[in-house]
């Protein structure tokens, strides 16, 4: 792993344009719980390419992690209105219900991923965690 962002920093480095170089650092630094890392990166794709849709959602991604919650809401609403398809968005909107605990409403978003991505696990265990959350607050 610092093998990899050493080389994509030294990739920046010698292109400071190079998007997919910064978008991959950006994932990094989410995989590594580095928040304010990936948004650092996420703005400078955006200020590259202001309507980039991946560092929209690193971003987004990135503020739930740092519990900007209201911040991340609002720029999915954004996401949201231009790309009302995206799974990701429509992942993290799912998530950020739940951490408000609207549980019915996180398993409705979390059901309608998982109907049109069967595969996407991470839908179906969100629709477990969600109704588990109702029982439990019932």
């Amino acid at each position: 792993v610092d093998q990899s962002k050493a080389e994509l920093e030294e990739a920046i480095k010698i292109r400071r344009d190079f998007i997919a170089a910064r978008e991959a650092l950006a994932r990094l630094y989410l995989t590594r719980a580095q928040p304010g890392n990936a948004i650092k990166e996420a703005d400078e794709i955006l200020k590259l390419s202001p309507n980039y849709l991946p560092a929209k959602l690193i971003r987004s991604s990135a503020l739930l992690g740092l519990g900007e919650r209201e911040q991340a809401r609002g720029e999915l609403e954004e996401i949201s209105k231009r790309n009302p398809e995206n799974v990701e968005a429509r992942y993290q909107i799912a998530y950020l219900a739940f951490v408000d605990k609207k549980f019915k409403e996180s398993e409705e978003i979390f059901r309608k991923i998982n109907q049109s991505n069967p595969d996407d696990l991470r839908s179906t265990v969100g629709v477990v965690e969600a109704l588990s959350a109702q029982n439990r607050h019932a």
